[in-house]
């Protein structure tokens, strides 16, 4: 994300929104606009994904599917969050890590998502626990939850999964921020007016998927940890959680061959579906931060 031409980007149209720095209460305003239209849009799908990867079942099973908004009045707080809190942490660390490397935009790009990333990871990991818990349970609530986990395991089952998803998402933000920026230069180099936004958007999209894929890993044992039902026990280690799925990924490989093995590993992983989601959600919540940016400060300039 360069900030240094970004009096060129507001006028150039190939750019669909500006790359100015904003306050830090219009940057929250765009977060949680974001986050709403997120939230609302993609909940089935996030639900069918940790179903899937739960239960080791296909993702179309119908049972992944039939209850699409269990939990989310329960954890919509988190759902706003999560889908807005990347964004406006990329828009506010990117003039300090830009200045840190003035003359490298793609460095200063890269360092702006592996803080923006890190951040969001620590500061959503609690509640992303929560709601997590709360998908598998019927008539239960985000204080009746907190009170259990305080209960049977004091602070600990808040701290499940920390390390890994700062891990996690540090490791998307550096790829995710730095290839939506490569992609970014070269759609302002060889795009039109016409197919600029496109050439955006796509770029965005592929960026998505790329940090998805790549994260995987990561992603998995998350996933794998926020599943771990009792708050009394601590849950698998990552090496662990990863040495088990290199034993079952082995064993399908030595009965049934290699493709049946990557096959198994892929679905494990949710790289096809789950890097499909992210690819989208990263893509439509820039657009709607940086556009939310834009009519705000329209907004701004008629009030003054």
């Amino acid at each position: 994300m360069s900030t240094d031409n970004s009096e060129d980007n507001v006028s150039n149209p190939k750019v669909p929104a500006p790359q100015e720095q904003a306050s830090a209460h219009v940057a929250l305003q765009c977060a949680l606009v974001t986050g709403c239209m997120q939230a609302a849009a993609f909940n089935p799908w996030d639900r069918a994904l940790y179903l899937s990867v739960l239960h080791r079942r296909s993702f179309f099973v119908w049972s992944n599917w039939d209850r699409p908004f269990q939990g989310f009045l329960q954890a919509i707080a988190h759902r706003i969050m999560s889908g807005g809190c990347y964004f406006m942490l990329e828009d506010l660390f990117s003039a300090p890590c830009h200045n840190v490397v003035p003359n490298h935009p793609f460095v200063g790009a890269c360092l702006t998502g592996i803080c923006a990333g890190g951040v969001n990871g620590a500061l959503l990991n609690p509640v992303a626990i929560i709601k997590y818990r709360l998908w598998g349970k019927e008539g239960s609530t985000v204080f009746r939850e907190m009170r259990l986990m305080w209960l049977h395991g004091g602070l600990r089952p808040f701290g499940v999964g920390a390390l890994v998803t700062v891990q996690r998402d540090a490791f998307f933000g550096v790829i995710y921020s730095g290839t939506k920026t490569f992609l970014g230069d070269l759609a302002q180099q060889y795009g039109t007016p016409r197919t600029g936004s496109i050439l955006q958007f796509s770029g965005k999209m592929l960026a998505g998927g790329l940090a998805c894929a790549l994260t995987a890993p990561f992603n998995f044992a998350r996933n794998i940890k926020y599943g771990h039902k009792s708050v009394s026990t601590p849950p698998k280690g990552v090496l662990q959680i990863w040495t088990e799925l290199y034993v079952d990924v082995a064993l399908t490989v030595q009965s049934q061959g290699v493709r049946h093995g990557l096959r198994y590993l892929q679905a494990r992983l949710q790289i096809g579906w789950g890097s499909a989601r992210v690819a989208m959600g990263m893509a439509f919540g820039d657009l709607v931060y940086y556009r939310t940016k834009i009519f705000l400060g329209y907004l701004q300039d008629l009030a003054r």
